[in-house]
């Protein structure tokens, strides 16, 4: 099987993203939220790809978040 991007969500409402078993994103407060209303309903294929995506903007600073 393919590495694949996986997510958590902790007790404090952060949704941690991981690349294959290491984590690259923490999301907090309105950004988790949104995140996980963005995933919701999402079959595999195109969860990956959502998860990619905001992987790829946090990681080049292009979240928004000040």
């Amino acid at each position: 099987m393919a590495e694949q991007f996986r997510f958590d969500v902790t007790a404090d409402d952060e949704v941690l993203l991981y690349w294959p078993d290491e984590p690259v994103v923490v999301l907090k407060g309105d950004q988790a939220r949104a995140f996980l209303k963005r995933i919701e309903g999402l079959d595999d294929r195109a969860a990956q790809i959502e998860l990619a995506k905001i992987a790829a903007e946090e990681l080049r600073g292009e979240s928004g978040e000040q």
